[in-house]
């Protein structure tokens, strides 16, 4: 919501997306380059900035209309095309359906999501068999993870006993 207004009235000729509860603006290379809450404040990205005139001209323009910025977030964007996409949501398990106006990477949804091309489908079978994907890779990790634990149980034991074997001769030695 609002991200197309914004990025429109501010000029800003970057990647503009949301993020749960932020607005952020970057580049193809780094998504996340300035940072700002729903208000307009900049959040994170000012050591970014440096001598780079055009993030300095964004930051400069939406601290100095903050009351703005804070409208148009709220607002929705006026979109010409409704191509239905698909994606997993947080938890891994839920097929999200929303739409966009451009499929495909670096476009955004009708929610201010940026869109990565392994992510989002047109097709809500694909979103399903990457998720099944996903959760497989998953498995697979965590029994490999669990082997590698098991396996440094079994030495952490077998140190242990070793330790307890040093520890009765030593006792022994005591003794005699």
């Amino acid at each position: 919501m609002g991200v197309r207004l914004i990025k429109e009235q501010f000029s800003i000729a970057h990647i503009v997306h949301r993020i749960g509860n932020d607005v952020f603006v970057g580049s193809p290379y780094i998504s996340t380059m300035l940072r700002f809450n729903l208000k307009g404040d900049l959040i994170e990205g000012k050591d970014r900035i440096g001598r780079n005139k055009e993030l300095r001209a964004y930051v400069e323009a939406i601290q100095a209309n903050t009351q703005l910025f804070e409208e148009l977030i709220q607002k929705p964007d006026t979109i010409q095309n409704r191509i239905p996409i698909f994606y997993l949501a947080d938890d891994e398990a839920t097929i999200i359906e929303t739409h966009c106006e451009e499929t495909g990477w670096p476009n955004t949804t009708h929610e201010g999501v940026l869109m990565y091309e392994n992510r989002f489908f047109t097709c809500r079978d694909k979103a399903v068999e990457y998720g099944i994907n996903n959760a497989e890779a998953g498995i697979l990790f965590f029994n490999r993870k669990m082997e590698e634990l098991d396996r440094q149980l079994k030495n952490a034991l077998a140190n242990k006993d070793a330790c307890q074997k040093i520890k009765e001769l030593l006792e022994k030695e005591l003794k005699d």
